[in-house]
């Protein structure tokens, strides 16, 4: 039982709405216009519905139509900027354990799209909510995987260039500046939206990692996540349970098999 509406988290907006100046020039427009309450965005541990962010990368395009939007914003990005998820990802021993936990803990940031790591680093976007098919939705496709990258070169201090880069939706008439951000060839209208780094580049030692903090922040983020499934699927459940079981008890048309009133017990 998934969220109703899939969110994420709100620095994600602040993030976007201030990147180059045409973006964060006049903000609060680009907000109203994406149907964005700027008091959530201001809100610390607020979530925005994901098709609210879909519109505002629409609407930063009508302002600023660029195809290589997605990594410009990703360019931005530090891992700090993800809260609890990159510091979890900036204390790990090696660039495939930070990979590892961002994807086990990739539901604190956002509900969609969900990450899979496949053996021979295969880093599989994955959504699993519909979304409309929409240029807002392929730019966050799109940031997925740059922002991604983007994050491995600062944690390694290395200039990685993935195997290959390809998106299941509809590429720009021109793809250099999306070549020229990955440094390999990126497909479109592929069977799935991959990124596929070498084996090598997974062993990296991330040479600022603390690994005592790194425990530490494992089990924060492990809590968290109990947190949130807690919160997201025990709750209702429970919630759902009590009504069924008053309902059960008080309705007039509950089942003969109930008794009409408590059961005392025998005495001694």
């Amino acid at each position: 039982m998934r969220r109703k509406q899939p969110t994420i988290a709100s620095g994600a907006i602040r993030k976007l709405t201030s990147g180059p100046e045409e973006w964060r020039r006049e903000p609060l427009p680009l907000l109203l216009q994406a149907g964005i309450d700027p008091a959530l965005v201001a809100d610390q541990d607020a979530r925005i519905p994901l098709e609210k962010l879909h519109a505002l990368w629409e609407a930063v395009f009508a302002v600023d139509p660029r195809a290589d939007g997605a990594m410009l914003g990703a360019e931005r990005y530090s891992p700090g900027d993800y809260g609890l998820v990159g510091f979890v990802a900036m204390n790990s021993a090696t660039l495939g354990e930070a990979v590892r936990h961002a994807v086990r803990f990739l539901g604190l940031w956002t509900d969609d799209p969900g990450i899979e790591l496949e053996g021979d680093g295969t880093l599989r976007v994955v959504y699993r909510s519909e979304f409309e098919d929409r240029l807002g939705l392929r730019f966050a496709t799109e940031a997925t995987l740059a922002e991604l990258l983007n994050g491995a070169r600062l944690l390694t201090q290395e200039h990685l260039v993935p195997v290959e880069v390809r998106f299941a939706h509809i590429g720009p008439k021109d793809p250099t500046a999306h070549r020229a951000f990955f440094g390999c060839k990126v497909q479109f209208r592929a069977a799935d939206t991959a990124m596929v780094l070498r084996p090598q580049d997974l062993a990296l030692p991330l040479p600022k990692a603390d690994a005592q903090l790194g425990e530490y922040l494992r089990s924060v983020a492990n809590q968290a996540l109990a947190n949130e499934f807690q919160q997201r699927y025990l709750a209702p459940c429970w919630t759902t349970m009590s009504r069924f079981l008053v309902f059960i008890v008080y309705s007039p048309s509950r089942p003969t098999c109930l008794p009409a009133r408590p059961v005392r017990r025998a005495g001694p």
